[in-house]
């Protein structure tokens, strides 16, 4: 389990500060990376279902309140299409720093019997 960000060779010359975290609470992790290229900021971050949103938010805190653009790719094990707590949570917690999902409402779901 884990996150990481690949950079095209052809910006390498472009990237400026990259780092990771990972955060283990209880059976819980988090992993977390990002990559400026030029002025944008690339994050990447895994979390397990059984974290709470107060570790995700805390460990997003410095990366999230930058000034410039970034672009969040995420894996929360919650389904924030759903309508349940948990996901009204996650995206409220986005909407207040300005950024909203982009899948469409209409994301299909498959199931892998292996």
């Amino acid at each position: 389990m884990g996150a990481c960000c690949y950079v095209n060779s052809s910006l390498q010359y472009g990237i400026g500060e990259t780092g990771s975290k990972t955060i283990r609470q209880g059976s819980g992790v988090l992993s977390l990376c990002w990559v400026c290229v030029e002025d944008i900021i690339y994050v990447a971050v895994y979390a397990s279902s059984n974290l709470g949103l107060n570790v995700i938010k805390d460990s997003l805190q410095h990366i999230i309140t930058r000034p410039g653009e970034k672009i969040i790719a995420v894996d929360f094990n919650t389904d924030t299409m759903a309508s349940n707590r948990t996901a009204q949570a996650f995206l409220d917690y986005f909407a207040d720093h300005n950024r909203y999902p982009t899948l469409p409402s209409n994301t299909p779901t498959t199931f892998s019997s292996t």
